[in-house]
């Protein structure tokens, strides 16, 4: 079965994010379930594989084009969430968004 192409941006980031979402759901479903080993480890995974694309959807994509600094901080807001929301690591944070904002296609 096809998936559907999104008609525009908008429709696209709702889509990701939709993906997100729903992996970051079952991941903490899984937690709270007591799930341990392989089925934690292949959730943690997806959740990985959709914050990047999320990501990188939000680091490439150029219609409309919000300015570089709004796309690095929501890239780096992103990469900060996923990681727990630790302490201290903005600057890191920040850093990893610019250096994968430049290995992107432009």
């Amino acid at each position: 079965m096809g998936t559907a192409k999104p008609s525009n941006d908008g429709e696209a980031y709702t889509l990701l994010r939709g993906s997100y979402d729903a992996a970051f759901q079952e991941l903490i479903d899984n937690r709270r379930n007591g799930a341990q080993g392989e089925s934690v480890r292949a959730s943690e995974e997806t959740v990985r594989y959709h914050r990047d694309r999320v990501a990188e959807f939000l680091l490439t994509e150029r219609e409309p084009e919000p300015d570089t600094q709004s796309r690095l901080r929501v890239a780096a807001y992103f990469i900060w969430l996923n990681a727990g929301s630790p302490a201290g690591t903005a600057v890191s944070d920040w850093i990893f968004a610019e250096r994968e904002a430049h290995l992107s296609p432009v």
